[in-house]
């Protein structure tokens, strides 16, 4: 395997994508998980692929055959104390003795409790610690350290941070990661206080004894026994985060340059203060865009739009399953047209995007953070909205009306609805 950094990928559970990435020296492993499983994970459920059990065993034979790793996903950020009682429990140790006798080499995890649950009952099986158990301190990273990880994702509000990064990789002896795919809003409060995750992890939990479909998932056509309907509300589970996320970036383009992004051809400087683990957050996405993003990546270089590789506004991406939010049958009136607009953004070919970020534009951006992080305010800096105007060109009237479209969906979702 090659001595620089390396790629943990996120598996969209297609053979396709593995093949596809097997002759890139750098990508070591693989992520993933089911649907819906007794433990959440970091994705709703309706994004994932509708993999069977038996498929899901096949698919990790295959990484392996390619001599890369697999890491399953179970890193809800809680499990609201259901793991301490008895029935739930067993059902608990059920799922991840599947998750053993699979075949996986490590899972991803944010509870300590969890953890230390995995090194008595499956030694077999590695402990990474999760990006959703905001680890941003060395006493984080030494805590989790002492209860036996074997790896750290650490916080993206750490990646533009590089005196922190070399204090954090000289205190640990166990390897750190970090996301190099995040889009974020810096600072967001959906995810410092870890709303968002608790409400994906939320919509990935059930029953997973059948197909591990989840209902009438687009992809399977079939639902999952075990498991009650969608009540009509729930694909609005996570319009709160989306819509807020959206609109902030659209009436504030700035945020999408402040944004822990890391560019492929900044990975060096990570890896000169030991940071050598790299993960890129492309398990909802279809294969074609898989493999691009992570060709960029392995490349160290990507000229052109760098908003083919991070995913400014996820809720218009493709996925294996149709779009990030939804299932494909958003209506055109109403509190949902901003689903349905975002989705449009894909729906014709040929349409001009959104808006376009010139990497190139962006050379040289990362340079000022290897010394100085950044002030304690936004309000006294002007260094990201120099970059956003260099790189960013939105369509300014599809701007306004997506930004407006949101605006009343938030405001319906918080306000009283009809």
């Amino acid at each position: 395997m090659s001595t620089r950094g390396r790629f943990s990928v996120g598996t969209n559970w297609d053979d396709a994508a593995v093949e596809a990435l097997e002759s890139l020296p750098d990508v070591t492993d693989f992520y993933g998980s089911l649907p819906l499983g007794v433990i959440g994970h970091g994705r709703p459920a309706v994004t994932i692929p509708g993999v069977s059990r038996a498929e899901a065993l096949r698919h990790i034979r295959r990484i392996h055959d390619a001599g890369r790793t697999f890491t399953y996903l179970v890193n809800a950020p809680s499990l609201g104390g259901r793991d301490m009682s008895p029935s739930f429990r067993t059902r608990m140790l059920d799922m991840l003795a599947w998750v053993s006798d699979a075949g996986a080499d490590a899972v991803t995890l944010a509870s300590p409790a969890l953890l230390e649950t995995i090194r008595i009952r499956f030694p077999n099986i590695e402990a990474k610690i999760s990006h959703n158990a905001t680890v941003l301190t060395v006493e984080d990273a030494l805590h989790w350290e002492r209860l036996g990880a074997s790896m750290i994702c650490l916080h993206r509000c750490t990646h533009r941070n590089f005196p922190l990064l070399s204090s954090l990789a000289a205190a640990v002896s166990i390897p750190l990661q970090v996301i190099v795919t995040s889009g974020c809003v810096f600072g967001c409060p959906n995810q410092s206080s870890l709303y968002h995750m608790s409400i994906t992890a939320s919509q990935s939990t059930g029953r997973p004894e059948a197909g591990n479909a989840p209902p009438s998932s687009p992809a399977t056509g079939r639902a999952e026994a075990g498991n009650a309907p969608p009540s009509p509300t729930a694909r609005h589970g996570q319009g709160y985060c989306f819509s807020w996320c959206h609109a902030t970036k659209l009436e504030h383009p700035v945020e999408l340059v402040k944004s822990a992004f890391i560019r492929p051809e900044d990975l060096q400087y990570y890896e000169d203060v030991g940071i050598k683990n790299f993960k890129l957050d492309t398990r909802v996405l279809d294969t074609p865009t898989l493999v691009a993003r992570v060709r960029a990546y392995h490349a160290r270089r990507h000229d052109g739009d760098f908003q083919d590789l991070f995913s400014a506004f996820p809720l218009a991406y493709r996925t294996r399953v149709g779009t990030q939010m939804g299932v494909g049958d958003a209506p055109s009136e109403g509190p949902d047209r901003a689903l349905a607009a975002f989705q449009s953004q894909q729906a014709a070919a040929g349409t001009p995007p959104l808006f376009r970020m010139d990497n190139r534009a962006l050379d040289g951006f990362i340079k000022r953070f290897l010394k100085h992080p950044c002030p304690p305010s936004c309000a006294d800096c002007d260094y990201c909205a120099a970059f956003a105007r260099r790189a960013l060109g939105f369509d300014d009237a599809r701007r306004t009306q997506l930004l407006q479209a949101l605006t009343d969906y938030h405001d319906w979702l918080t306000g009283e609805r009809e």
